[in-house]
């Protein structure tokens, strides 16, 4: 290769190297590990099916191998990527919460526990704010009584 192509790989690699780490920024964590997973999956069969490859006459024999790692490396990256969701159903130790687990409506009942509120609270009119903001650790119950109060 002549030097002119040799500095132009060079540039090309060191552009997609800033750019991909410009792109890491927004990636999740487990978009990180799934894509790397995908990758070294595809480098190594690229680097199993290279071995036989090789052996193929001068023009092949030393452009495919590389040709086939690639492919192979993108096929399993997307796919790994693609299909994390599915993935992550199947290996269930593997699962990652970036934020903290809020119990669904079936649960929340049964889970939360209950937070008697009375008639002054509710004239106050603060507590519906600050319930919204999470800050009660449990569910409100008004008992009839202070239903009664209140109309």
């Amino acid at each position: 290769m002549t030097d002119i192509m040799v500095l132009s790989f060079t540039a090309l690699g060191v552009l997609v190297v800033i750019l991909g780490i410009l792109r890491l920024r927004h990636v999740s964590v487990q978009g990180l590990i799934f894509g790397l997973g995908g990758a070294v999956m595809g480098l190594l069969l690229g680097a199993l099916a290279s071995v036989p490859l090789s052996k193929l006459p001068t023009p092949f024999g030393g452009v495919l191998p590389v040709v086939v790692s690639a492919i192979l490396t993108t096929i399993f990256t997307v796919g790994m990527l693609s299909r994390r969701q599915a993935l992550m159903a199947q290996l269930p130790f593997l699962k990652m919460r970036d934020t903290p687990e809020v119990p669904t409506t079936d649960e929340s009942p049964h889970q939360l526990p209950p937070i008697l509120v009375d008639t002054s609270v509710i004239i106050d009119g603060r507590i519906a704010d600050i319930a919204m903001a999470g800050f009660v650790p449990g569910r409100l119950v008004v008992p009839h009584f202070v239903l009664a109060e209140l109309t």
